[in-house]
């Protein structure tokens, strides 16, 4: 009687053993596929900003999506937002992918400014203005296409003097994927000959600038640019 006590007990203390190791490995199993879906995840986001050139991409939050869209359709916020929301639903209406997308939450909506930079000034007085236009982008995994491009607008972006005055930006869209720029306008600076001297203002003739006006020893000096066509593609090496 006392040898079978004593099985039952050495019965009883393997069963928790058993029973913790079984629940130790589990637990670890978890983690490990936790881990792995991070990452999963984050290689995916990773690939997926592959596409967006630095030098050519900007990626805006909503609120300065929204800020921008105010800007350059000179509308309130509200209004704003309401372009937007009826943006989206348009493109749902005649996208089924994109609407099944959205509807499973695998499918998202990134806010993008595409540009393109041209230097109009002169090797001594740079003059850089960029050229760019505001896009919506549906993404879903490695599929993308343009959902709206907006407005396009051309402004300086370098100091050093200078005045820009945009004659026309264009965005124009040859296909779901790809957005053209162009643009023209005119760069303008005065020079004061008393004070920075007339090799000065040889310089800006010299840079492609001519003579508007003048007033005593100030002139006023004017270059009409045009951008080159800039191509963006949300398949660069498609």
């Amino acid at each position: 009687m006392k040898y079978v006590k004593q099985m039952c007990r050495l019965l009883v203390v393997m069963l928790v053993v058993v029973a913790c190791s079984c629940a130790s490995i589990g637990s670890a199993q978890d983690v490990a596929r936790g881990d792995s879906l991070v990452n999963g995840s984050y290689t995916s986001s990773s690939e997926q900003a592959d596409w967006k050139d630095p030098n050519h991409v900007k990626t805006l939050t909503r609120d300065e999506f929204l800020n921008q869209l105010m800007s350059l359709k000179h509308i309130s916020l509200s209004e704003a937002a309401k372009l937007d929301a009826q943006t989206r639903t348009a493109f749902e209406a005649t996208n089924q992918q994109a609407a099944a997308a959205i509807a499973t939450d695998s499918g998202h909506y990134e806010y993008l400014t595409v540009y393109t930079r041209q230097d109009f000034g002169t090797w001594l007085y740079p003059g850089n203005v960029e050229l760019g236009v505001l896009t919506e982008v549906f993404v879903d995994g490695s599929f993308r296409q343009f959902a709206a491009v907006y407005n396009a607008y051309a402004a300086l972006v370098s100091s050093g003097g200078y005045t820009w005055t945009t004659m026309y930006a264009q965005a124009s869209e040859p296909d779901a994927v790809t957005v053209v720029l162009n643009g023209r306008g005119t760069l303008d600076i005065s020079v004061d000959v008393s004070v920075s001297g007339s090799g000065t203002l040889t310089h800006f003739l010299g840079g492609g600038f001519t003579i508007t006006g003048t007033v005593g020893t100030t002139y006023y000096l004017r270059k009409v640019c045009q951008f080159s066509t800039y191509r963006y593609s949300l398949y660069p090496n498609g």
